[in-house]
């Protein structure tokens, strides 16, 4: 049983089954734009960094994976958790590599 404060703060959440199939469709392809535009900045920061070509395509693997499923896949749930999983991976790996930096 969910408390009644916690109940009040969820009903405050938004829940993206509520959508229509339109706003969903123009969110996902913001999703799937900003993904697509972490490949070239995966590259930009191999070079910066001067790391070889292997460890961007170790980087770049991923993101594009999940950049080619949020296209083909066509059901709402796993499309969006794919292309949630690319974004959460390009941030991890940035991450990781910058503070080896520091």
């Amino acid at each position: 049983m969910v408390p009644p404060l916690m109940n009040r703060i969820l009903q405050y959440l938004p829940r993206g089954n509520t959508l229509d199939d339109e706003a969903w469709a123009h969110r996902h392809h913001i999703v799937v734009v900003v993904l697509a535009m972490h490949l070239p900045l995966l590259l930009a920061f191999s070079l910066v960094l001067d790391a070889e070509a292997l460890i961007f395509a170790q980087a770049s693997v991923v993101p594009a994976a999940c950049l080619v499923g949020a296209r083909l896949v066509k059901s709402r749930r796993p499309v969006s958790i794919i292309a949630t999983a690319g974004l959460t991976w390009c941030s991890a790996r940035g991450t990781s590599k910058s503070v080896r930096l520091a």
